[in-house]
């Protein structure tokens, strides 16, 4: 097995037992995400975000990602979301750079 595939395995064994540990999802996604395998990754992110909203490092690859797939949207939604928490975490820089996406995508 590949260096991936053994990541990828060894992150579900923990999820089995700790389903909703946050770390270990967000570390399943950026797997997932690197062997271009992005619904896998979406759906991940996408239950790190509903179960622990407060998880900011989440948001801004979930915005990335839906937008290669179209799902604009979406994807503004979820930036500006992940832009409120982390104006809300007095965290500048990933608000900047959320705004930066939400800037690049939005018509208005």
């Amino acid at each position: 097995m590949n260096q991936p595939t053994n990541r990828i395995n060894a992150l579900l064994k923990i999820l089995e037992n700790e389903p909703n540990d946050e770390f270990s999802l967000y570390a399943l996604a950026l797997e997932y995400r690197s062997v271009n395998d992005d619904i896998s990754a979406i759906n991940m992110l996408d239950k790190l975000v509903i179960n622990h909203p407060k998880y900011l490092p989440a948001y801004y690859i979930l915005a990335e990602l839906l937008t290669k797939h179209d799902a604009f949207y979406k994807a503004i939604q979820i930036a500006k979301e992940g832009k409120q928490l982390a104006l809300a975490q007095k965290n500048m820089k990933t608000a900047g750079e959320l705004q930066t996406l939400i800037d690049m995508w939005s018509d208005d």
